[in-house]
C-alpha cells in the first residue's frame, strides 16, 4: 500500500506491491562484489592504485560492519 495515499493501492514499476514482497536483507557479498567491480573499471580508467586500494578498502570496510 502507498504509505502517502493508502487509497491508492500503488504498485510498483515492476507490478509487486512492496508489502507483500519487501526486498532482501543486503548481505556483505554484495559489497564485496560491488567493491570488486568498481575497482576494476576505475583501474581500467584514469584512477591512481591509491584510488583503487580506496575503493576496495571502503567495500570491505561496509562488509565487515554488515557481518559484526
Amino acid at each position: 500500500m502507498h504509505r502517502e495515499a493508502p487509497e491508492l493501492g500503488a504498485w510498483t514499476a515492476g507490478g509487486l506491491r512492496a508489502a507483500l514482497r519487501p526486498l532482501p536483507v543486503v548481505g556483505a557479498e554484495l559489497f564485496i562484489q560491488a567493491g570488486a567491480i568498481v575497482a576494476k573499471r576505475a583501474a581500467r580508467g584514469t584512477a591512481s592504485r591509491v584510488e583503487v586500494e580506496d575503493i576496495l578498502r571502503r567495500a570491505s570496510e561496509q562488509a565487515r560492519q554488515l557481518l559484526a
